[in-house]
């Protein structure tokens, strides 16, 4: 096995404690069956991101979790205020901002 690849267990005692990671960095494969999110952290402008996760879910859980997210980012922003993007960064990515 890849010496840089961990393992992670189901089902771990309750001492154990969860994995957390900060990503600033995401790429999406969609295909019929799945979508991957593989998670990763740029500190470097000059190298790649490093992996930090791959994460996997069915299309149906993708949807979900989206629906759930725009949600909870729609309650911040009227909580909080608006979250601020770089002006033509939903241009340049070919997605339409909708929050």
């Amino acid at each position: 096995m890849d010496e840089n690849k961990k393992v992670i267990r189901l089902g771990r005692s309750p001492e154990e404690k969860v994995p957390e990671f900060y990503v600033n960095q995401v790429n999406m494969i969609v295909s019929i069956y799945e979508v991957l999110l593989q998670f990763g952290l740029k500190t470097n402008p000059e190298q790649d991101a490093q992996s930090v996760a791959n994460i996997r879910m069915s299309p149906q859980h993708a949807k979900v979790m989206t629906l759930l997210l725009l949600k909870n980012l729609r309650s911040y922003e009227k909580d909080i205020g608006a979250i601020k993007l770089p002006a033509d960064m939903a241009k340049d990515m070919g997605i339409e901002e909708k929050l």
